[in-house]
């Protein structure tokens, strides 16, 4: 009874784990989808499909977190507040050492709060405070 009860909480956990990820991946998607083409470099439409197969197929909060990383390098400086220079490094270093999916959606959430409205589409400031709800659940 106990081993079949720990098997219960173990998958329970990788479960929870699986819906983090997946809701994460998800929200990541959907910024990056409401950042607008104008505001990334020229070379993120060759990288953009991998990149969000390889955010859907993450596995881990690390993986996750240097994708993140990685997709804001591509992220003009225009599109984004200047005050965002002082941050930044701190912020990919926190990206590229990720633990938990938590961490990773407080970063997602931080990068997006310095993104301009310029830079995102209409469709995005409609549904940036439902989102922000979602990455704060995680």
């Amino acid at each position: 009874m106990k081993n079949l009860i720990a098997s219960f909480l173990i998958l329970f956990v990788f479960t929870g784990v699986s819906a983090q990820q997946a809701k994460l991946s998800g929200l990541l998607v959907e910024f990056e989808t409401a950042v607008k083409w104008e505001a990334v470099d020229g070379q993120w439409k060759s990288r953009r499909a991998d990149w969000i197969n390889e955010v859907r197929a993450a596995k881990t909060p690390l993986v996750l977190g240097k994708l993140l990383a990685e997709f804001e390098t591509y992220v003009t400086w225009a599109a984004v507040d200047k005050r965002w220079e002082g941050p930044r490094d701190r912020w990919i270093s926190s990206c590229t050492a990720a633990t938990s999916y938590s961490a990773v959606a407080k970063l997602l959430v931080e990068f997006e709060s310095y993104t301009k409205w310029e830079g995102v589409t209409e469709v995005w400031k409609k549904r940036r405070d439902g989102w922000l709800k979602e990455a704060a659940a995680i």
